[in-house]
């Protein structure tokens, strides 16, 4: 599948699930995010991390579906050899290009999943679409953070 085609508007309507803020939203107030996730990072051989829904699967989990300020967010993959996961700069450039040229509105992107370690919100989903959201100037963009349910102190 060409970049165009992953990137278009039409993409993420090609399944039952809606991929989009709108989805992600209806979702969490019925108290679904987590299975809402779970499909959609398992929706695309070209979109999907499965290994970050495995490991999702691995102990319980609670999220939280809010708008983040773009400056909080950290990559942890990206061209830059401290990257715990490295992609060569000219992949790494077009997809976010092809991101960035598609987006009109910010709501049609699925959120960005974060993780908070030391005090930062680590992406560890949506790295591209965080760039591209970067390149269109945009202050604030939506997440999905989890966290180990055993941990919490609700």
């Amino acid at each position: 599948m060409d970049d165009e085609r992953f990137y278009s508007k039409a993409f993420g309507r090609d399944h039952e699930v809606d991929f989009t803020l709108a989805g992600a939203r209806k979702a969490a107030s019925a108290g679904e995010i987590g299975p809402w996730l779970q499909s959609y990072l398992l929706a695309e051989p070209r979109w999907a991390n499965p290994g970050l829904a495995s490991g999702l699967l691995r102990v319980p989990r609670v999220y939280e579906l809010f708008e983040a300020e773009v400056g909080q967010l950290v990559r942890k993959c990206g061209p830059e050899p401290e990257m715990k996961f490295w992609q060569d700069r000219e992949t790494f450039e077009r997809h976010i290009k092809a991101i960035a040229q598609s987006l009109e509105l910010i709501e049609d992107l699925p959120p960005l999943v974060v993780e908070e370690v030391d005090g930062q919100l680590v992406v560890c989903d949506g790295t591209h679409r965080l760039e591209a959201i970067r390149a269109k100037g945009w202050a604030s963009c939506w997440v999905i953070q989890f966290s180990n349910a055993e941990n919490r102190e609700d």
